[in-house]
């Protein structure tokens, strides 16, 4: 079987040195010393990379003795550190997509924006809001609290057909209730609202 220190040896890194004048071995800003014979020999150095609290030292690959630094400074040698990786730059092609989503997001918003002006301009014209449009239904029908399907009746039929005027949606579903009362469901009074704006040229 092989001696320990030998298997050892095959995990540690191997570095050479020369042993400075007074006597010591520098690695990564620690200073190891040596026996008074090795100064100014080159020598081979075994360590653990992640370990530098004790380094192992041959001279003419013999094994003369492990050596502890002086003062540790630094407890992993530097070259075992990770490099620095830098970002890779961009693609163009990537630059220029990203620039154009960005581009018709914004084009999308400012459309957004320019009609919620242009309705809450309209709304000094007799032009409800979805708001006051369910407030005026609600009140038309005797303050009729509406249940969760038929306030997304409302909100659906005023997203597919505003801009809606409050005179209009008033003779609408005044013609309504006068024809059938103000108890029908909900969908009776919307379908007379739909007939009372497309007779005045609505879609």
């Amino acid at each position: 079987m092989p001696e320990p220190a030998n298997l050892v040896d095959l995990f540690l890194w191997e570095e050479t040195r020369k042993v400075d004048k007074a006597g010591c071995i520098q690695m990564s800003g620690n200073s190891y010393p040596v026996a008074e014979h090795l100064v100014r020999e080159t020598v081979t150095v075994r360590f653990d990379p992640f370990d530098m609290s004790q380094i192992r030292v041959l001279h003419r690959g013999v094994f003369v003795g492990a050596s502890a630094p002086l003062k540790l400074v630094c407890h992993t040698f530097r070259k075992a550190l990770p490099d620095h990786v830098e970002k890779p730059a961009p693609l163009e092609s990537s630059v220029a997509f990203r620039k154009q989503m960005s581009q018709g997001y914004r084009q999308k918003v400012d459309g957004v924006l320019e009609q919620a002006r242009s309705t809450r301009a309209g709304s000094h014209d007799g032009l409800l809001t979805r708001a006051e449009f369910v407030t005026v239904v609600s009140e038309a029908l005797e303050n009729r609290s509406f249940s969760v399907i038929e306030n997304n009746l409302l909100t659906d039929f005023f997203s597919q057909y505003a801009p809606l005027q409050k005179a209009l949606l008033h003779q609408a579903l005044l013609r309504a209730i006068e024809e059938k009362g103000s108890h029908r469901h909900v969908r009776f009074y919307l379908d007379a609202v739909r007939t009372g704006k497309r007779a005045h040229g609505g879609v």
